[in-house]
């Protein structure tokens, strides 16, 4: 599968690793170029140094044939108009997006393709079913 990261922190890099070395066909994008030195020694794919705001960028990933698009940055108004840029003008069909605040995650639950994924909510229901699991 082709697949576009966009960001290359924690997240995104961890993520890039695995998903290449399962056999994935990876590219990753970053604005600051330090990030790549994230990505683990399984990560055989490309990267990109750059605005991912910037179609030229996104051209250059070639976004238009990902057929998953995973927008992991540490800003969610960025990371919601990735999504929004991916869906509608590079018809990606399937986007996942990392939001940071929980309350944000309303903004894209409407829209065919995209699927929020909220750390704290996830954590959240981890702990709830943990405790649950202990009460019994």
């Amino acid at each position: 599968m082709y697949i576009v990261i966009i960001g290359s922190g924690r997240t995104g890099s961890k993520l890039a690793g695995v998903l290449s070395k399962n056999g994935h066909e990876v590219v990753v994008i970053d604005k600051d170029n330090q990030k790549f030195k994230k990505l683990s020694i399984e990560f055989s794919g490309f990267t990109i140094e750059g605005d991912a705001l910037e179609h030229e960028i996104l051209r250059k990933a070639k976004l238009e044939k990902a057929e998953l698009a995973v927008v992991t940055t540490d800003n969610d108004k960025v990371n919601y108009m990735l999504a929004q840029m991916a869906k509608e003008i590079f018809d990606v069909n399937k986007i996942l997006v990392r939001v940071i605040d929980p309350e944000r995650e309303k903004m894209l639950v409407d829209v065919d393709g995209i699927e929020t994924f909220s750390p704290i909510s996830l954590l959240v229901d981890a702990f709830e079913n943990r405790i649950k699991k202990v009460e019994g």
